[in-house]
């Protein structure tokens, strides 16, 4: 066996820009609702 067979699978290392879309779309999710809450008021 090599050294390279008893390393793990490197995933999740580079998910930074998923994490600024999640962020950003929930930002914008609440402006949105906060907008349609004064409109009803």
């Amino acid at each position: 066996t090599t050294a390279e067979d008893n390393q793990l699978p490197q995933t999740g290392n580079n998910n930074s820009l998923t994490l600024i879309g999640l962020g950003a779309s929930t930002l914008l999710g609440m402006f949105g609702l906060a907008a349609v809450n004064k409109k009803r008021k």
